[in-house]
């Protein structure tokens, strides 16, 4: 796309596609908002399994992959070079990825949960031995 100078509206799809994705990657899988309860935590007969996210790293990565190679294959095709004034497309993706980057943080502090190991606090052996 970069060398062909074209294919605007493919990589603008190929974009929205990644950021739903990530997206997905970033939400826990049961979602308080559907469900009406807090994340799952530990409960007396329920183990507790940690953040669980709505889909996989494997079928991320893997639809990821799947995407890129059919946005490569549709750039062979002069059909599917749609003439589109580019400069609205980039403004528009910029402006959809800090809307949704915006409501995910604040879903994020609303139900405390953080799906990366960043800030979480770690436990040493002797301090899980010790009762």
């Amino acid at each position: 796309m970069y060398i062909k100078q074209g294919y605007a509206v493919i990589a603008y799809l190929l974009g929205l596609f990644y950021l739903n994705h990530i997206m997905l990657y970033l939400s826990p899988l049961e979602d308080p908002d559907d469900h009406d309860t807090l994340l799952r935590t530990e409960r007396e007969k329920d183990e507790y399994k940690g953040f669980q996210r709505k889909i996989t790293e494997f079928e991320f990565w893997k639809s990821i992959f799947a995407a890129t190679f059919a946005a490569a294959i549709g750039s062979f095709f002069e059909s599917t070079d749609i003439e589109i004034y580019w400069p609205l497309l980039m403004c528009y993706f910029i402006m959809m990825t800090l809307f949704l980057c915006r409501v995910k943080i604040e879903h994020m502090v609303r139900y405390n949960y953080i799906p990366f190991e960043i800030g979480k606090e770690k436990y040493s052996k002797e301090q899980s031995d010790g009762v």
